[in-house]
């Protein structure tokens, strides 16, 4: 599937990362961190499917996550250096809840015509989207804007978890006056929570969010 696939998209910046196992992992260095491709195959033999995604890394995002969890609040997931923040196929996109729209593959033929649906979805949209979303302030206007979301699923765009951290983030890097408001957002959603069901957990997570807070005082927009 590579050998198909790569001289594709090498136009664009990417390059093979390669591990230990069958996945393919596509790494392009930005001026905000790295834009990835990642995806794998099921293994159903004969039959395999390609199954694909793309993400941002931000090393500005990523860096104040990794100082707030060594400040002694423990993140689920944990942060690593090669954390996600945000991420999108052509599933998400569409509001298709599978993990692949591909068909199965047998034959060479079939893995081919499977890749050329990769790069038109690729050219015709993801590749546009993370151009896009290197401004942060794009990223801001969707899930912080007038109609701010609550959660990040079913969404056309992922955050991996931590979404609550990672929108306050997104925030205070794109505008002062975005981060003022959608931390009192979070705020007031999270303690109408407290006496519910999951009242504990929302507990933790205010915590988390006072904690963020406090670390972004020193941080200023980037716009």
């Amino acid at each position: 599937m590579t050998k198909y696939l790569l001289p594709e998209i090498e136009k664009y910046g990417y390059s093979e990362r390669k591990g230990n196992s069958s996945d393919f992992n596509f790494i392009r260095k930005t001026a905000m961190g790295e834009d990835v491709i990642l995806g794998g195959f099921t293994d159903y033999n004969p039959m395999q499917r390609i199954i694909y995604s793309f993400s941002k890394r931000y090393k500005t995002v990523i860096d104040i996550l990794l100082r707030l969890q060594t400040s002694g609040i423990k993140l689920a997931p944990s942060i690593g250096k090669n954390t996600d923040v945000i991420g999108l196929s052509y599933c998400t996109i569409h509001g298709i809840l599978k993990d692949t729209e591909l068909p199965n593959m047998q034959t060479e033929q079939e893995v081919r015509e499977c890749v050329g649906r990769m790069v038109s979805f690729m050219k015709e949209t993801a590749f546009p989207l993370m151009e896009k979303f290197e401004d942060l302030r794009e990223i801001d206007q969707i899930i912080n804007g007038e109609e701010p979301w609550t959660t990040d699923y079913p969404k056309p765009y992922r955050f991996g978890g931590s979404f609550y951290l990672k929108r306050l983030i997104i925030a205070r890097l794109a505008s002062t006056a975005s981060y003022d408001r959608i931390l009192d957002f979070v705020r007031k959603d999270f303690n109408a929570q407290l006496d519910g069901e999951y009242g504990q957990s929302f507990r933790k997570l205010l915590i988390e969010v006072e904690g963020l807070d406090k670390l972004l005082a020193g941080v200023k927009p980037l716009y």
